[in-house]
């Protein structure tokens, strides 16, 4: 295969496609919203990453298709590169799109057609609220699509793929982003493939319908028609940001009392298992504090939740990686426990062993986790307990997750070093099952624990700790 060149999509940019196409899904434009959905952080339309490597192609090559196939594998991530290439083959192209951890897209050029000239309104779409359409509200809907496109957004990012295919083309498959994005299904949705034909009899507006509806674990499907073309388009509706226990459901299963005396610094308690851990101490008459990297509004939701309802919590901004003012706030608050919940994006890597991936884990895990508790124990006089979170799957390794198990095992050595070097403190390693989380979202086929069973269980395991 020939190479076509490489790409870092960045989040201008991808604000920009918003706007162009009329597909502002949260997944695509909004930072903090993005790191508690499937994928972790932002993403690439589907349809900016087809266009983008149309247009890379179509700068010296003309092979315009009858037919066109789109496959992605995985998403393109917000600030990551992608290489592209492509292969010739008798009357086929595949072009092929490809991150560190392996192929990410396919793109499969089928026959030979002509530029489709057909004017298209000079203007881009309507911003327009997201729909919340569940997977079994969208079965048997149908609609139509208008089609449009600015000029200078071709001209901008499409302007080889707008010359060869034509500006109607391009503007429809940019639709094409705005319908599952922003309506169907909308909020909570993933597009995982396209098959379009060209130069067919159809001059009746675009219109769409929901052809195959069978379970959530299969893509829906939808069929569209009309102004030349047929398409059929395969989309997720994937899982909801996953919320975890109020407050009112915590205090039903923590004794009041359970907690007091402990103060609780919580390493990334805006989200998943550090808030209902935080919650937790806070029901039995602990105080808190929460550190956030990203996630500030999360934060501060979750310290108002548990201040209203007659706890005591507070907020820090810490990023592990740099533990920039940690001496401070350990000195301020003074800790009995901390809980390191500090985490990457999990992925699941199906190809060959990623080292990159296996260091980026190592950082969090082994290097941040380290060197935060040295630092504690420097501004630490009195015995403290840590809680690091390990994993089952060091015992029974799903495919796909052998860098984050290796990593996570490498943490669970490094603690009793760390156990060595103070006196004074008490690691608590547990290899926690798979919990529902925003993390483990797409396990679909797996059945997950009780987040809160889970953490109230660890709580109390480490209160039996303390000497």
């Amino acid at each position: 295969m020939k190479e076509l060149g490489s790409y870092i999509f960045t989040r201008t940019e991808l604000e920009w496609f918003a706007g162009a196409s009329g597909d502002f899904n949260p997944i695509h434009v909004d930072p903090v919203s993005a790191r508690r959905l499937i994928t972790g952080m932002q993403t690439v339309h589907g349809m900016y990453t087809m266009l983008f490597a149309l247009d890379l192609y179509y700068k010296e090559h003309t092979h315009i298709p009858k037919q066109i196939k789109v496959f992605f594998q995985k998403p393109v991530l917000e600030g990551e590169e992608v290489k592209f290439f492509f292969k010739k083959d008798c009357t086929e192209t595949r072009i092929i799109l490809r991150n560190n951890y392996g192929q990410v897209a396919s793109i499969l050029l089928i026959g030979y057609g002509i530029t489709v000239s057909k004017l298209i309104p000079n203007k881009r779409p309507y911003k327009k609220s997201i729909k919340n359409n569940s997977f079994y509200r969208i079965k048997g809907q149908f609609g139509t699509l208008s089609v449009m496109a600015a000029q200078e957004d071709l001209e901008r990012s499409f302007s080889n793929v707008s010359r060869m295919l034509g500006a109607h083309s391009v503007a429809t498959i940019m639709s094409f982003s705005r319908l599952v994005g922003m309506s169907m299904p909308g909020l909570h949705s993933i597009f995982t493939g396209l098959n379009m034909k060209f130069g067919l009899q159809y001059t009746m507006p675009l219109s769409w319908k929901i052809t195959r509806h069978i379970s959530t674990n299969v893509p829906i499907q939808i069929t569209l028609e009309g102004q030349g073309i047929f398409a059929e388009i395969d989309a997720f509706v994937r899982p909801a940001p996953v919320k975890q226990a109020t407050m009112q459901e915590v205090y039903r299963v923590i004794d009041a009392n359970a907690f007091i005396g402990q103060r609780a610094l919580v390493i990334g308690g805006s989200r998943g298992l550090g808030e209902l851990v935080a919650k937790c101490v806070v029901a039995g008459g602990g105080n808190v504090c929460i550190t956030y990297a990203n996630g500030k509004n999360d934060a501060l939701k979750i310290k108002k939740e548990m201040n209203d309802s007659g706890g005591i919590c507070k907020t820090s901004m810490l990023n592990v990686t740099c533990l920039d003012g940690v001496e401070g706030l350990l000195s301020a608050f003074k800790p009995t426990h901390i809980y390191y919940f500090a985490t990457s994006r999990i992925r699941n890597n199906n190809q060959t062993y990623n080292t990159d991936l296996y260091e980026e884990y190592l950082s969090i895990y082994v290097t941040a986790f380290s060197e935060l508790v040295r630092i504690a124990s420097r501004c630490i006089s009195h015995p403290f307990y840590v809680f690091y979170p390990s994993t089952v799957f060091i015992e029974n390794m799903p495919k796909g997750f052998s860098e984050y198990a290796n990593a996570k095992k490498e943490g669970e050595y490094q603690c009793k070093f760390l156990e060595a070097e103070n006196l004074n403190l008490n690691i608590y390693v547990k290899r926690l099952p798979i919990i529902r989380t925003d993390q483990t979202s797409f396990l679909t086929q797996v059945e997950a624990k009780s987040a809160l069973e889970e953490m109230r269980n660890v709580l109390i395991e480490m209160k039996g700790l303390v000497r």
